[in-house]
């Protein structure tokens, strides 16, 4: 949030690239976590 702040742009702006954005950290993290979830259940 404080990156936006200081070159100006609006904080809390909601647009379909904050959207696309969003979905894609969404994604990552979903991803992410079942890798996780695999491979800590392999090791045991």
């Amino acid at each position: 949030m404080l990156m936006p702040l200081m070159v100006g742009m609006p904080v809390f702006a909601v647009d379909v690239a904050a959207l696309w954005s969003l979905l894609g950290y969404l994604i990552h993290g979903l991803v992410l976590g079942l890798t996780a979830v695999v491979v800590l259940n392999r090791a045991r």
